[in-house]
């Protein structure tokens, strides 16, 4: 059993190691209060170390014995160790080697040195004592701030026969020696939705086909093995160059005759890490039906792939995951419709499949199957205006930056955009102006090709295909689609009233109609939508009065059911499969808000007239409930008892437990808010949060870009201006601000140009101190004396 698993901190290796919030205490020695002590197993020669476990306040830490343990493995920040107990009831604690670098190779590297990139991990290399330094004979070599491996290298790349495109990541291991590991990633070299002329003569190759991965060495046709059908069998293609132009020829069409290929199959040709190249069985974009029940394969699939040799089911084994996990699945075929049935719901919960997720399954040389998965990032969604038709499209504010390729100190980028059912590709000019993105050259042809109107939602997504180097997750082969979404698949947004609980749900006016079940003349229709995690499906009538939309007979039952809350917010979209589904969000309601009186902080906190009294649990004629409410970083859980006196609510028992441990003062401000715990089922009074602040003492936060850690920090639109130092007219200003553990001070310079504000001089070096990362987020707060101090949490925590 795995007790915890966590990313160490400098913090941790100091001092002590505080447990994550989700160990299995339940698995600890713990047979009441006081401290324990574990014997830990580590290092590969079975060492036992004595460690022990204290609990303080309800949080656990390992601290006498573990920065032994620590010094032993020789452990940095960003390493992630493991507790686990075996069976005969010992624990050992594992640790995963820290990665130092990921990089994709380029023909330079190659023939040359290979230039490490710029986020490798210097702190888990050997010091630099002189001008070199060996790791394993590899001559490693820093020159202008740049590390490169140089002499020994090149040897490295001819006795494993690297080709450009292949990855390679180097790790330090628990014993203190390196290791590299390579994946040439499947390379894809081309996919191409077939054309009759394609069947009947040969496959001319689309102009993006990755010829670096082809074996050509110079003028000529080439010859390509390339594996494919039921019994694995190798078919030798002649691949030939005329005037620049690829082509498939001889034994082409026998391949396409034997696949029963049609006019409108994609093909795909790939490279594996051993050099040979196969074509893929099929691909799958998920809906919510597919993970929850079974997965019904396309039409394309190709059947003669599979172990079929009669009327029944069959069970294919398929290899999972990076450590090549192998399930038995279960596949049928009922009314000629191919599905994976019992096995498939595992692999979608050991995977994490979401829908919109993209599988697909593979017969490899060696006859064996495996299943690999895409994931899609949104980069931005946007509801167009007539500007963005006519002239160009600025992107919001949230915009993914991290997800775009670099700008690389150029202004403008350009990026193959597919649209459109056909996958067309249009090269698309990305701008940016004054820290403001927008599509420029190549966006009309778009929006004039899908005849996009003001009103209509676009969103970008790149979809990546991840591949695994043991267990560590690269991206490969970035592509950026572009669709309509929201046209017919998100129908209506909707901030719940009271009455809209009681009675009826009006619609709002932008409601999309035609993604609704057809009228048909009717006043009433009645269609099946699905609501929360167990895709509960209820029949409700929909009613159209006088253009007026409103959800009527079934509607109070769901509402009752999911605990709606006025304030709460609902959204019906239309899926993959044409069914319809709800889901809700809690919309994190504030409660109540007060300034504290020293009364408060003595005996009791009484709450104001204005408080939400439909947030909070329902006191179902008692006059005391018991709400349990997290404060603080920490989000230590404490029970709290609300009264209710004559109409007035008040926290009695526990408050005065918060009111010490957090320090409150007579003048501070507490507030109470009810957040969304992240679930669509309409759970929502799982977590209170009273947390204190001033109103306006957190003055911002903002997940940073790479031009905020380059340049300046633009601060979001939302930060409080009036906490901070007033401009007198001036436009800049100087403020103190304290970072880090330590709380030291720096001056940093704040700038107003055109009512934008930033951070400028002083922010870049802080960044770079700090080490911070594209995705990692910053918050700006104002403290109890008055002072400035910025605190940063990781992105990829």
């Amino acid at each position: 059993m795995e007790i915890f698993n966590k990313k160490l901190t400098s913090v941790d290796l100091e001092r002590q190691l505080v447990l994550p919030n989700n160990t299995k205490t339940e698995a600890l020695p713990f047979h009441g209060p006081g401290d324990i002590v574990i014997p830990i197993t580590i290092g590969h020669g079975g060492v036992q170390v004595d460690v022990r476990c204290s609990c303080r306040a309800g949080r656990l830490a390992l601290t006498e014995g573990w920065v032994e343990i620590a010094r032993t493995l020789r452990l940095n920040a960003g390493d992630v160790v493991a507790l686990q107990r075996e069976d005969h009831g010992r624990y050992k604690m594992t640790v995963r080697p820290m990665e130092i670098f990921i990089k994709k190779l380029t023909s330079v590297d190659i023939e040359k040195q290979l230039e490490l990139p710029n986020d490798t991990r210097r702190e888990a290399l050997p010091p630099f004592n002189g001008y070199d330094i060996v790791i394993q004979s590899v001559g490693r070599r820093v020159k202008a701030g740049r590390l490169a491996f140089t002499r020994g290298w090149v040897e490295i790349t001819r006795t494993l026969s690297f080709n450009a495109g292949d990855f390679v990541a180097l790790r330090r291991e628990d014993n203190g020696k390196y290791k590299m590991t390579v994946r040439s990633g499947t390379m894809e070299i081309f996919n191409k939705k077939l054309t009759s002329v394609d069947l009947e003569r040969q496959l001319v190759l689309p102009n993006n086909t990755k010829t670096e991965a082809l074996p050509f060495h110079g003028p000529g046709d080439i010859v390509i093995p390339i594996t494919i059908g039921h019994g694995g069998v190798q078919v030798d293609v002649r691949c030939s160059c005329r005037a620049g132009r690829l082509a498939l020829t001889e034994g082409w069409v026998e391949i396409a005759r034997t696949l029963r290929l049609n006019a409108g199959d994609v093909v795909a040709l790939q490279r594996e890490d051993h050099g040979r190249y196969k074509m893929t069985i099929f691909n799958k974009k998920l809906t919510s039906v597919d993970l929850e029940r079974q997965l019904v394969l396309p039409n394309n699939t190709k059947t003669e792939a599979l172990p079929f040799h009669g009327p029944g089911d069959i069970v294919i084994p398929i290899t999972i995951g990076h450590g090549g996990v192998q399930v038995d699945v279960r596949c049928s075929c009922r009314a000629g419709r191919l599905a994976l049935t019992e096995g498939w719901v595992e692999i979608a919960r050991t995977l994490r499949l979401n829908a919109g997720d993209v599988v697909a399954l593979q017969r490899e040389d060696h006859g064996r199957y495996k299943m690999t998965h895409f994931i899609a990032m949104e980069i931005f969604i946007k509801k167009l205006t007539s500007v963005d038709n006519e002239r160009q499209l600025e992107l919001p504010n949230d915009t993914r930056r991290e997800a775009l390729p670099p700008f690389n100190g150029s202004r403008d980028i350009v990026i193959p955009i597919k649209f459109g059912h056909d996958a067309v590709e249009v090269d698309v000019h990305w701008s940016c102006r004054a820290g403001r993105l927008a599509l420029t050259k190549g966006w009309l042809v778009i929006a004039q090709n899908l005849n996009l109107n003001a009103g209509d939602f676009v969103a970008l997504r790149r979809e990546d295909n991840t591949i695994n180097i043991d267990a560590m997750e690269i991206f490969l082969h970035p592509k950026f689609s572009q669709s309509i979404s929201f046209i017919a698949m998100e129908i209506f947004i909707k901030k719940l009233t009271s009455v809209d609980i009681e009675r009826q749900l009006e619609l709002p006016n932008d409601t999309k109609r035609k993604a609704l079940p057809p009228f048909h003349g009717s006043r009433d229709i009645e269609f099946p939508i699905k609501f929360g995690h167990d895709g509960v499906e209820v029949d409700v009538h929909c009613s159209d009065r006088e253009g007026r939309l409103a959800f009527t007979r079934g509607w109070v039952e769901i509402a009752r059911n999911l605990r709606l809350n006025a304030g709460d917010v609902v959204a019906l979209r239309k899926e993959d499969n044409g069914r319809y589904k709800m889901t809700v969000r809690s919309g994190t309601m504030e409660v109540f808000n007060k300034k504290l009186m020293s009364v408060d902080l003595e005996r009791q906190l009484e709450l104001p007239h204005d408080t939400r009294r439909e947030a909070l649990p329902p006191f179902n004629g008692s006059r005391d409930i018991v709400i349990p409410i997290k404060f603080g970083h920490d989000g230590v859980e404490v029970d709290v008892h609300c009264s209710c006196r004559a109409g007035q609510l008040a926290f009695t028992r526990g408050w005065v437990r918060i009111a010490r441990n957090l320090n409150f003062n007579a003048g501070d401000v507490v507030a109470l808010r009810r957040e969304d715990n992240g679930r669509c089922s309409g759970d929502l009074l799982g977590s209170q949060i009273l947390s204190k602040h001033f109103i306006a003492m957190e003055i911002f936060i903002k997940k940073l870009t790479s031009v905020d850690i380059e340049r300046q920090l633009e601060l979001p639109n939302d930060t409080r201006r009036e906490d901070l130092p007033p401009f007198n007219g001036s436009r800049d200003i100087e403020i103190p601000i304290k970072f880090g553990h330590n709380g030291v001070e720096v001056d940093i310079v704040c700038s107003c140009r055109a009512g934008r504000l930033a951070l400028t001089r002083g922010w870049v070096e802080i960044a770079r101190n700090l080490k911070l990362n594209a995705g990692d987020f910053v918050a700006l707060r104002k403290e109890d004396n008055g002072r400035y101090k910025m605190t940063v949490r990781s992105g990829r925590t």
